[in-house]
């Protein structure tokens, strides 16, 4: 419910101008539930109803540990070090 002030109110709409384009070819709906929603290829000049999902966020897997990209030249054995020049 969207209010402003006493006995006032607004309404949830949104007006996106899109010049002389046909069609929208993507629109990401980010809420802040932390739902996200990605509409695409819908026809300009029309009235859409967008609604959040009402089931909770789902919980993603835990990421896998990435490879460092880096290694401590300490750790190296010697040999792998170029030898020193005369």
């Amino acid at each position: 419910m969207l209010a402003r002030g006493y006995m006032s109110s607004s309404e949830p709409m949104l007006h996106f101008g899109l010049g002389a384009d046909t069609s929208v070819r993507r629109m990401t709906v980010t809420w802040p539930s932390g739902h996200v929603q990605t509409f695409e290829n819908f026809a300009v000049d029309r009235r859409y109803t967008v609604t959040e999902p009402s089931q909770p966020v789902p919980i993603p897997p835990p990421a896998e540990p990435r490879p460092a990209q880096f290694q401590e030249s300490a750790m190296r054995p010697a040999s792998s070090f170029g030898r020193a020049r005369k």
